[in-house]
């Protein structure tokens, strides 16, 4: 099982992709938010050493939106109220993923541990559940 956030999803993508017999799952959590004071401060650091970050985080995947459809693990998805366009790009093209379940929380601009930790906790049983079923 991998547990990414927006900023490292590619990262959880290629691993599911090169080590398909290794990696069980992926659970991507929208953990910036589309607007949020995390997004904010990353950008102004960012912007400090001359790297501003993407608004976009959908410039991350390149040329791995290619691939997305060869995803085969259970994925999950776990976006804010305003989710970044990462998440409605990878909803539409992991489209050969066993199972893809897409947990939306509506009061969050962003999800993280202290904040939602039994969406989270929810989400992540339910996923440990699709790669169980997907192993039999």
């Amino acid at each position: 099982m991998l547990v990414a956030s927006a900023v490292t999803a590619p990262l959880a993508i290629v691993a599911a992709l090169d080590f398909p017999d290794q990696v069980g799952g992926v659970m991507i959590v929208d953990d910036v938010g589309a607007d949020s004071p995390l997004r904010r401060r990353w950008n102004a650091l960012s912007a400090c050493f001359g790297r501003p970050r993407p608004v976009d985080l959908t410039d991350r995947l390149g040329e791995l939106e290619a691939e997305l459809p060869a995803v085969r693990v259970p994925v999950t998805l776990m976006q804010g109220s305003e989710p970044a366009e990462l998440f409605a790009r990878l909803e539409s093209r992991l489209t050969g993923c066993r199972t893809l379940t897409v947990v939306a929380v509506p009061d969050a601009a962003a999800v993280r541990p202290r904040t939602h930790a039994a969406e989270l906790r929810g989400a992540l049983l339910a996923l440990v559940s699709a790669v169980e079923r997907a192993q039999r």
